[in-house]
């Protein structure tokens, strides 16, 4: 397998779903494996534009399932999630695609790009074939804490309906899904995630709070929502902070007096 020239026809036509041109070039006598002059393959390529009769083609013909690009480093199957292929990722799969690989950056794998995007047909099929629903990325994230801090709450649902834990905390700063959803202000998020029985006042490792942290970031409609939900409003922080002392100090000041509104010292 090559680089450059011999690969650049290859892949350009897998990329348009060209099935009779991609033929021709590997009766050529050109490997269905070949990488063009950027790093890209052709199975990838045509996972990523969902031509699902070029990815049986290239995978009977031979092409690599686990291969990957150069820029990425995902494989055809996380580049058909993250394009949001459903019938692509089923092939892929049926195919033997490994379901638990990661790209290499942050560790991602199929079933956290579907999380991120939102994209809960995908996660119905990735979860349906046996991915990790609690598999972690480099920095210990679930698929879970991903769609809570996007606010995909169809995805977080399902997620939840499916067994996700509830309470997995990262690995870099102790985040929870609902944290995550409190950094971020998804609302929608917060109360699913609490009416599906998070722990409100769940710390983070420096001892702050989803209040905490939505004070200090200025997310007013979170800070409202987990008062009315029952946040403890005088907790403390790993340095004695509170959410008010926060909140003053990042200069809050719409933040300060919801928070005294409530009694917070």
């Amino acid at each position: 397998m090559g680089k450059g020239s011999n690969g650049n026809t290859l892949v350009k036509k897998a990329r348009l779903g060209d099935i009779e041109a991609v033929r021709s070039v590997l009766k050529s006598g050109i490997s269905v494996n070949e990488i063009d002059s950027e790093g890209n393959r052709a199975l990838i390529e045509a996972a990523k534009g969902g031509h699902i009769e070029m990815v049986s083609l290239l995978l009977d013909s031979g092409a690599d399932i686990e291969g990957r690009d150069d820029k990425f480093s995902g494989t055809a199957l996380i580049w058909a999630t993250l394009t949001g292929h459903a019938e692509t990722v089923q092939l892929l799969l049926e195919k033997g695609a490994d379901i638990s690989a990661a790209e290499k950056k942050n560790g991602m794998s199929a079933l956290h790009l579907a999380a991120v995007q939102g994209q809960t047909d995908l996660i119905e099929v990735l979860v349906s074939k046996g991915a990790n629903i609690d598999s972690r990325d480099k920095e210990g994230r679930t698929a879970l804490m991903w769609a809570a801090y996007y606010g995909h709450i169809d995805a977080l649902n399902i997620l939840i309906s499916k067994g996700a834990d509830i309470e997995a905390v990262d690995n870099r700063l102790g985040l929870t899904a609902l944290l995550s959803a409190a950094s971020q202000n998804k609302t929608g998020a917060i109360i699913a995630l609490l009416d599906s029985g998070a722990k409100i006042n769940s710390r983070m490792k420096d001892r702050r709070t989803a209040l905490m942290l939505a004070a200090l970031l200025g997310h007013e409609d979170a800070v409202v929502l987990l008062l009315e939900r029952g946040a403890e409003v005088n907790a403390r922080d790993s340095r004695q902070n509170t959410a008010l002392s926060l909140a003053k100090i990042h200069k809050k000041t719409d933040i300060v007096e919801i928070l005294e509104k409530k009694g917070a010292i």
